[in-house]
């Protein structure tokens, strides 16, 4: 169940296309696709009902060759989808698509492909090898702005570590982290379209960075934050083009700790959750907090409260408001053990 989160957050698409061959496509399409490539061996594909599986994916730059989905969208006349690339370490195939998210068929094509965490080359295999094959195979949108890329764990930080590279073919991103890990220097711009769900070290991390290249929560980017054990909730594709849908209606302040020891190195995690007015369940880590008396330091890199040297026992009130205008409060009872 646990390793579908990634695939709940984001498959979609279905329908049926005859298979041609790439000359009939390139012949019936307008658009130029990017430069080609060809797997240099005889892969085996396929056909199923909306659906085409390769099984020998041919790559210079992968270990083994990868198993992959290609599920369609209905097509009309010279109508060019846009496409999602679901990267997992698990198959997806149409089935799955079709029962988790069905009301994203015929909108969407959806190419999955399962590879293993090993796998260090991702980038060159993306954007040299399998978007090239893909755009000149399938009638699917080559624009950056129409290409999602569905990534977790090592390749969701591989995105966010080769953004300057990738962010020309692919400024839609979905990235999940089943646990805590460092995040790479980040260095993004504007167009760009993220969600991300993991724990809180990777979201307030993820959300410093990003607003250090003057990216801003909601407009470009949003999260959510999980907890340990907790069954991830689904963030669905629509989120990322439904900028409307994402006016803030409901704020929940999420404080771990209400009480903590001036004798012992507690730090107490902090953050909101969010509903949107399209329904969508987000977190946010505040950027900054007023604090009296100043008792407490507050780290938005981490999501903490800790307690400052020489602070003394009593209540200590934090607040503020954030970058899209909704104010929150809390208390914090400082209380010394030794006593």
């Amino acid at each position: 169940m646990k390793k579908l989160f990634i695939f709940l957050t984001f498959i979609f698409c279905a329908g049926f296309v005859f298979a041609q061959t790439g000359a009939q496509l390139v012949n019936k399409i307008r658009h130029n696709p990017i430069k080609t490539l060809q797997p240099k061996k005889e892969m085996h594909v396929f056909v199923k009902d909306g659906e085409e599986v390769i099984t020998n994916f041919e790559s210079a730059y992968l270990k083994s060759a990868p198993k992959i989905h290609i599920v369609f969208a209905r097509q009309t006349e010279q109508e060019r989808k846009p496409i999602v690339y679901i990267i997992a370490d698990e198959e997806i195939d149409k089935a799955k698509i079709q029962a988790k998210l069905p009301a994203y068929f015929d909108k969407y094509f959806f190419v999955t492909v399962k590879l293993e965490d090993a796998e260090e080359n991702f980038t060159p295999f993306l954007t040299r090898e399998l978007l090239p094959y893909i755009e000149v195979n399938y009638p699917v949108s080559a624009k950056p702005q129409e290409r999602t890329l569905i990534a977790k764990n090592t390749f969701a930080l591989n995105y966010l570590a080769n953004l300057p590279e990738l962010f020309e073919y692919l400024q839609n991103a979905i990235l999940g982290f089943d646990y805590s890990s460092s995040l790479p220097e980040i260095k993004a711009q504007k167009g760009l379209n993220l969600w991300a769900c993991g724990p809180l070290e990777n979201m307030a991390a993820l959300h410093k960075s990003l607003a250090a290249n003057n990216l801003v929560y909601l407009q470009d980017f949003a999260y959510s934050v999980t907890k340990k054990g907790q069954v991830v909730e689904p963030a669905n594709l629509d989120f990322l083009f439904n900028k409307e849908g994402r006016k803030i209606t409901k704020t929940n302040i999420v404080q771990l700790l209400d009480t903590l020891d001036l004798s012992k190195d507690f730090a107490a995690p902090f953050w909101l959750n969010l509903t949107a007015k399209g329904g969508y369940q987000l977190s946010y880590v505040p950027q900054s907090v007023r604090i009296s008396p100043p008792f407490l330091s507050w780290d938005k890199e981490q999501g903490l409260f800790t307690v400052i040297p020489g602070a003394t026992a009593g209540k200590v009130k934090v607040d503020g408001t954030t970058e899209f205008g909704k104010k929150f409060k809390a208390k914090f009872n400082l209380i010394d053990g030794q006593k």
